[in-house]
This record gives structure tokens, C-alpha cells and sequence, in this order.
């Protein structure tokens, strides 16, 4: 809808456990990448300083800035996936199509696995069960696990193509 409908230039996603810095998004933007990610870190007192042009490979996506270029070639993210991977998918994907998505130094606060923590046990149970689904639903579409050194190995040269 937003790039179709709202024909916005970039749109700036979210997880909903962040807290970002007033100047997240003018630094996402002001980058001027297709696909530009800050720096998740443990502490509100670790947001206080911020280096953008510390570029690097993304290891998270938390606080993404996606351009309707990248929306455009690469599609959607897999709704097969609900919860958990489909970020991980993403960036599989953009690697593949030599995509550049970069992580810069402006950090924003990831209170980290937010959801699960404050849910109620029902809920929680009920979030795992999806979450283990979409785990196996990227395993068997790249044949690992994000976060293991074969998703690392992934975006080595020639993987993943």
C-alpha cells in the first residue's frame, strides 16, 4: 500500500520492541542506501552517541529503511512466514539480487524479545509454536538456521545464488 497506493519513496519499518533516537529516521534517510538498518543496542545510555557513516553488513532487522526500488525487484517478504523469519528471508533475498543493505552507526534501544517477555503464558505458548514454524519454514527453503555460521556462510561469495 505504500509504495502503491501512497507512492512513498521509502517506507521505515519496525519491530515493536524498540525504542528509536529522535534522528533514527533523518539518518536512515539521509544515507540515501535502498535497504539501511541502525545498530541495535542493550541500554538507552548506549543510544547517546551515534556514528552514521560507520556503514557495515546488517546482522539484524530491527529498524529497517526499505527504498521502492528494493520493494520493486525483490517482492514482499514471505508470508509463509509470520512472525520470525521472513526478515532473515529478506535479506537472503537481497543478497542474491547484489542488493546493497547496510547497517550505519545510529543505534536504537531493542528491548530484546519484548513480545514474549510481557505475553501472557497462552500467548507466548501460541507465539513459540509460530515462531518454530517459520524457523522450519526458512530451514527448509536455505537448509539452516539464521543466526548459525551457515546462514553467516550464506552471504559469503557465491552463496546463496
Amino acid at each position: 500500500m505504500a509504495f502503491d497506493q501512497m507512492k512513498l519513496p521509502y517506507v521505515i519499518m519496525t519491530n515493536n520492541d524498540v525504542i528509536l533516537r529522535k534522528d533514527t529516521m533523518r539518518w536512515l534517510v539521509a544515507d540515501g542506501g535502498p535497504f539501511v538498518t541502525g545498530i541495535g543496542v542493550s541500554s538507552m545510555d548506549q543510544t547517546r552517541t551515534t556514528d552514521a557513516t560507520n556503514k557495515r553488513k546488517p546482522s539484524r532487522l530491527l529498524v529497517i529503511l526499505i527504498r521502492k526500488e528494493v520493494w520493486t525487484q525483490i517482492g514482499g517478504f514471505d508470508e509463509s512466514m509470520i512472525t520470525w523469519a521472513s526478515d532473515c528471508d529478506y535479506h537472503v533475498r537481497m543478497h542474491q539480487a547484489d542488493i546493497d543493505a547496510h547497517c550505519i552507526g545510529v543505534p536504537f534501544y531493542h528491548i530484546a524479545s519484548g513480545t514474549m517477555k510481557n505475553a501472557d503464558n497462552d500467548t507466548r505458548d501460541a507465539l513459540q509454536k509460530v515462531a518454530d514454524q517459520d524457523r522450519e519454514t526458512f530451514r527448509k527453503k536455505y537448509g539452516c538456521l539464521p543466526g548459525t555460521p551457515e546462514y553467516e556462510a550464506l552471504f559469503q561469495k557465491g552463496g546463496a545464488h
